[in-house]
């Protein structure tokens, strides 16, 4: 028998494994941009960019959030090397993220165009709760 949640069910579920994602990215020192979807249309994004190599700092202001980099000499006690390497991991994960996800969403955004078309599908607008 399958069940189907709806509603605050729905999202609750969602924060719930949000919470569960990223502790687990917190445990294995990773950042990561995943986004999930839950029934009707109910869906989470994460961005999560706290790790010690990491130098992404997203802000978040009224008019939307901001992903900026921050790296001072300061904070690394004269460590050029080390500063150096986070800088690289930081770039490189950041450069991997923009082109996976970017990549994989016009895929999927052409695929739900054409059914969107060949079924004369609509959707709600997305919230963000």
């Amino acid at each position: 028998m399958t069940t189907t949640t709806t509603g605050p069910d729905e999202r609750q579920k969602l924060l719930r494994a949000r919470d569960e994602i990223i502790e687990v990215l917190k445990r294995h020192n990773l950042i990561a941009h995943v986004v999930m979807c839950g029934e009707l249309g109910k869906s989470e994004a994460i961005m999560h960019f706290e790790a010690p190599w990491s130098k992404l700092i997203l802000e978040h202001h009224p008019e939307g959030q901001m992903l900026r980099i921050r790296s001072k000499k300061a904070d690394y006690g004269g460590d050029v090397e080390r500063q150096r390497r986070d800088l690289e991991s930081t770039l490189g994960a950041l450069s991997a993220m923009a082109i996976l996800t970017g990549s994989a969403g016009m895929q999927m955004l052409e695929v739900s165009s054409q059914f969107d078309t060949a079924t004369g599908a609509t959707h709600t607008p997305l919230e963000r709760e």
